[in-house]
């Protein structure tokens, strides 16, 4: 069972990563885990949120080097794995 205040952290992360509040939806996930680490549903957004952030910075940076084909490659693999059904 998951303690009740690790599913509210869990649902304002949720809410957080929904509104692109990515870095806090990150730490509202964590707290989630730390009261509750084997909570799939915190894991898996955790997981989530990581990559949109990757996405993000890649995106960055392959925008300040559109020549970088490594940036290139690791920002089209991200989006894929965004896209990816469960």
């Amino acid at each position: 069972a998951v303690p009740g205040s690790a599913e509210l952290l869990y649902n304002a992360g949720l809410a957080r990563a929904m509104s692109g509040q990515i870095e806090t939806s990150i730490a509202f996930f964590e707290h989630a885990l730390t009261l509750a680490p084997r909570y799939l549903p915190a894991r898996e957004n955790l997981a989530d949120v990581y990559v949109r952030l990757a996405v993000q910075l890649w995106a960055e940076l392959a925008a300040s080097a559109p020549t970088n084909a490594s940036l290139t490659r690791k920002l089209r693999l991200a989006r894929e794995l965004l896209q990816t059904p469960g």
